[in-house]
């Protein structure tokens, strides 16, 4: 469901102590994974970087009902970030097209 969709909108409300909680749990878990990934290589923390973009636009993607590939989407952003994969797939120019507004966006 779009959030105009929603009986209250534009008019809503929210629990301040709810979302206070929740982002704080969202903090917390950001912290500890920059910790994490403080501690890893460069192209450890490059990979991760690939995964965390193509699954954000693969995500983004189905919000608005179109399925990309995974394989394909992986691809384009490693290759668009100058990172090596092991097996990497050739992409379309639709998907490079999306990657590449993705990426600029960020």
């Amino acid at each position: 469901m779009y959030i105009h969709e929603y009986k209250e909108w534009p008019s809503f409300s929210w629990n301040k102590e709810l979302v206070g909680e929740k982002l704080n749990k969202v903090n917390k878990a950001v912290g500890y994974l920059m910790g994490r990934l403080s501690v890893i290589g460069f192209n450890d923390k490059m990979s991760a970087v690939v995964e965390s973009i193509s699954h954000d636009i693969i995500a983004s993607s189905e919000i608005e009902g179109v399925e990309l590939n995974n394989e394909q989407v992986r691809s384009s952003v490693a290759r668009k970030l100058g990172v090596q994969l092991p097996n990497p797939t050739e992409s379309s120019r639709y998907i490079d097209g999306v990657v590449e507004m993705a990426l600029d966006a960020t």
